[in-house]
């Protein structure tokens, strides 16, 4: 599990659109989620909960994306996945276009297709792609859209949606396992199409 959030950290560019609205600006306490994210990266997640309990109990606003993305890690990183997706669940929708509710968006996403959850999945990725495609990675929007291929054709049985999704994939951007995917998907619908 930890592989999927390490992941997932490098999948966006580094540039990324401004925020909307004063509401979604991280707090000056900015530092504390860099700390936070260093913890993270070091396995010491209780430290990395108790920087954010610290931080949610501090807080006289609306918390940051970073907040709910650092716990749904935590909680994934820890087995706790329907934790996780519960701490996720609150950066779909939201108004920022961070790079920290896009990587959100996309481990929840992850989250719900490896528990099976088909149609939380598509949905997660959906919204992933259609906000967020200009702060990924070439290589990240072309899994996205395989993804969504993937679930079009084998969960919900929408072949010609799941042409239109494959239209996207760049199949040099992906991986060697992704790659078969796409092949065996482009196989599966050309059959369909004679």
């Amino acid at each position: 599990m930890v592989g999927l959030i390490g992941a997932s950290c490098s999948l966006f560019t580094t540039r990324a659109p401004e925020d909307r609205g004063s509401e979604t600006a991280v707090p000056p306490r900015e530092s504390g989620y860099d700390r936070a994210r260093e913890l993270f990266a070091d396995g010491q997640y209780a430290e990395v909960l108790r920087i954010l309990k610290t931080v949610e109990s501090e807080s006289s606003m609306s918390l940051p994306p970073e907040y709910f993305l650092l716990k749904g890690k935590v909680a994934a990183a820890q087995g706790y996945n329907d934790r996780a997706r519960y701490y996720l669940r609150n950066l779909s929708g939201h108004p920022s276009v961070s790079t920290s509710v896009a990587e959100g968006l996309v481990l929840l996403a992850d989250l719900c297709d490896q528990d099976r959850l088909a149609g939380s999945a598509f949905s997660y990725y959906l919204e992933a792609v259609n906000r967020f495609t200009p702060v990924m990675s070439s290589g990240e929007a072309a899994r996205l859209h395989l993804r969504l291929a993937t679930i079009a054709l084998y969960e919900r049985g929408e072949h010609r949606l799941a042409g239109n999704f494959l239209l996207s994939v760049a199949p040099e951007l992906l991986n060697s396992q992704d790659t078969q995917d796409y092949l065996r998907i482009r196989k599966r619908l050309s059959w369909q199409i004679l």
